[in-house]
């Protein structure tokens, strides 16, 4: 596709990351099992031009609204604001609407063996959202397995703003995630309603299908739980939030992020060039419709502030 590029983080391990420039999309990750051996442990499509018709969010950037807004309204200063609604199931705008943040051809700005940083400037009123938005992401690969990637973004007007990574991850590379091992480091959550809209709630975890303290392989709750927003509160810097571990390739990944909640989904309603449950996201990022319940941390970007939130991928073996 005219436009569409790729491109290749390598570290001195031989880890490797490939992004591409539609939808700041992560389009593999080239990691090595305890017996040394590498394959790529996020869902792909295997030709670039396939994203174009992608409708899971395969490894995309979320925005400029990751999650769900209930019936696409909030009100902002006094004003409301009407979003596109792309859920037409449940009436919601969901992850940016019908031409989200996945959707654009983002311009990169510097490029290295390391680091790639891509940015797109997002015009006011682009699936209704108030305010001109200008996002600068950086995905920098360190030596020691490990992928950052940092969001930073302005608006000449107040907004709202929340930012993520969509990969659905595999670290068996074959068959589904259901024998992988997850424990989610979080003692609350926010209880949904049939549409996964949260009913204002922040509940504890215990005694719940969602208390993942202690690990837990995902066949245990996949099937039961479709996704859930772990609630850790306003949090400014980075902190573990879950550990996926799989058992056969020795493979584990930790998530770390500096947002105060992270969304998971098993990939119940995968379809298509996937089956259910080959991956599952883990997702780093504010509470679904944080904009129409005030008892959640907020997502106001007014002008002149600066939003930066960061997420860490850590590959180890055991």
């Amino acid at each position: 596709m005219s436009g569409i590029k790729q491109y290749v983080l390598v570290n001195r391990r031989g880890m490797r990351v490939a992004v591409s420039n539609f939808g700041a999309t992560i389009t593999g990750i080239n990691v090595a099992d305890r017996s040394g051996h590498f394959a790529n442990v996020v869902l792909s499509y295997p030709n670039l031009e396939d994203y174009r018709q992608d409708n899971h969010y395969i490894g995309a950037t979320l925005g400029r609204y990751a999650n769900r807004i209930k019936n696409g309204r909030f009100n902002l200063q006094g004003k409301e604001i009407q979003l596109a609604v792309n859920e037409h199931d449940g009436h919601n705008h969901l992850h940016g609407g019908f031409s989200g943040f996945n959707r654009k051809l983002w311009q990169v700005l510097e490029y290295s063996k390391q680091r790639v940083t891509l940015q797109y400037s997002s015009p006011a009123n682009e699936e209704g959202f108030p305010g001109t938005l200008s996002v600068n992401l950086v995905y920098a690969l360190g030596e020691e397995d490990e992928l950052w990637i940092t969001y930073q973004a302005t608006s000449q007007a107040a907004t709202i703003v929340n930012l993520s990574n969509h990969s659905y991850f595999n670290l068996a590379a074959k068959g589904t995630a259901g024998e992988h091992s997850l424990q989610i480091y979080a003692d609350q959550y926010t209880p949904m309603d049939t549409h996964f809209i949260p009913t204002g709630e922040i509940r504890s975890v215990e005694n719940t299908l969602f208390d993942l303290r202690k690990e837990a392989l995902v066949k245990e709750v996949m099937e039961e739980v479709v996704t859930v927003n772990y609630a850790f509160g306003s949090l400014q810097e980075l902190r573990l939030m879950a550990k996926l571990r799989e058992q056969k390739s020795g493979r584990q990944l930790e998530i770390s992020g500096t947002q105060p909640g992270m969304q998971v989904y098993f990939g119940n309603f995968l379809a298509g060039a996937f089956q259910p449950f080959q991956g599952i996201c883990l997702e780093p990022q504010h509470y679904p419709d944080a904009p129409n319940q005030p008892a959640f941390p907020s997502t106001v970007l007014n002008p002149n502030e600066l939003y930066e939130q960061q997420i860490c991928y850590r590959f180890t073996n055991f």
